[in-house]
């Protein structure tokens, strides 16, 4: 008997529960030879034998890329380029975080388009654009948080200049996925709660952009997907975090995760904005970095946004906007999200604070910023 639900949104087919990694690697059978990313961290848990196991009852040939690190660098990109090439691989098999997914879809889309992936940059004024169809991308996430598996997006570490490349086109979504919360049961607590923020600020910025908040025709699907997705992670964070073996738990911020990542499209703010140069310059953790900044920026953009935060406290049961910046304080600190003094001291601001203003989440963060925002934000958060 079945386990698992089954369905096609936006292209992507997502397999939904326990042991749908099978449904997807059978979908592969018309791949001659797949290549296998993952990383240490899911090879120490040995959570790929059950998928090596899966491969070879198929009868599929595969290679494995297990060196994917974290914010994974430029040069990761190239090695999985050459060994597609070396090995003629037809497709990719993804299985981690959101680095391991990212890192499996720049490689899968640059073998097929060619040239340099700086030339492809989401944000620069004229990007050269992907015109050629990725390698197919099965992917199977292993964290709650990035939504990576349908996102249009990947992120990748320019490890010269410690900057993000972004990239973005329909053509990286996965072609099928699979949300199986086995693979999320051995996550450590803090993984579980760096992710489960990420996917929750992805939900927030979702309905509260720029370009949501002053649209001209409806955003009733985008605006339904992400209050599903804070409701679900407001209330199953806590519980995956506390009790890692909490299946519908997991299973709960998988679905969430997702249903986030698909209406990145919506838009994003200055979380994730003011985020990525922590990230890439001081190595924080992503969902770590937006952790620390969640709250001041929840109460930076409160003049414009709260009849949206509203909404939202309605939708989930909470009296009011200020009500509902009070729940995502009290759970920031009860899954020990670190302030941002952790990490960076005072005197870094000034450094990060012109490179954060000119993001493309924090160009369409509901409330226009300046520098003088942006440091106060910074600075209230360590």
């Amino acid at each position: 008997m079945n386990t698992f639900n089954t369905l096609s949104i936006g292209g992507v087919v997502i397999h939904i529960g326990v042991g749908s990694y099978k449904k997807l690697i059978a979908d592969m059978d018309i791949c001659h030879k797949i290549l296998f990313v993952t990383d240490q961290g899911i090879i120490s848990h040995q959570l790929h034998k059950a998928i090596l196991s899966c491969l070879d009852e198929n009868h599929l040939s595969y290679v494995i890329y297990d060196k994917t690190l974290p914010n994974p660098p430029l040069c990761q990109v190239n090695e999985v380029l050459e060994l597609i090439a070396k090995e003629n691989c037809e497709a990719i098999l993804a299985m981690g975080g959101g680095s391991v997914i990212d890192l499996a879809k720049a490689a899968g889309i640059l073998y097929t388009n060619g040239g340099e992936l700086s030339e492809y940059i989401h944000s620069a004024l004229n990007p050269r654009k992907f015109t050629k169809t990725a390698l197919p991308l099965y992917s199977i996430p292993t964290s709650s948080g990035t939504g990576s598996e349908v996102t249009q997006y990947a992120v990748i570490t320019d490890e010269n200049t410690r900057e993000k490349i972004t990239i973005g086109s329909p053509l990286l979504v996965s072609k099928e996925t699979a949300l199986d919360p086995f693979f999320t049961l051995s996550m450590p607590a803090s993984v579980t709660a760096n992710s489960g923020i990420d996917a929750l600020a992805h939900a927030l910025e979702a309905y509260t952009s720029d370009r949501i908040i002053n649209a001209k025709g409806s955003t009733l699907i985008s605006d339904t997907l992400c209050l599903e997705a804070i409701r679900l992670i407001l209330n199953n964070l806590p519980k995956a975090y506390h009790n890692g073996n909490d299946r519908e738990a997991r299973l709960n911020m998988q679905v969430a995760s997702t249903m986030a990542g698909l209406i990145t499209q919506a838009g994003s703010g200055a979380a994730h904005g003011l985020s990525h140069i922590l990230t890439s310059r001081f190595d924080i953790p992503h969902g770590a970095a937006i952790g620390a900044l969640l709250k001041n920026v929840l109460e930076y953009n409160l003049p414009v946004c709260k009849d949206r935060y509203e909404k939202i406290a309605r939708y989930c049961g909470f009296s009011n906007a200020e009500g509902l910046i009070d729940q995502i304080t009290s759970l920031l600190k009860e899954i020990n999200i670190k302030p941002l003094g952790a990490y960076i001291n005072e005197e870094d601001i000034e450094t990060i604070t012109p490179i954060a203003l000119t993001d493309k989440c924090t160009i369409i963060n509901a409330r226009k910023l300046n520098l003088e925002n942006i440091s106060e934000i910074y600075r209230k958060s360590l």
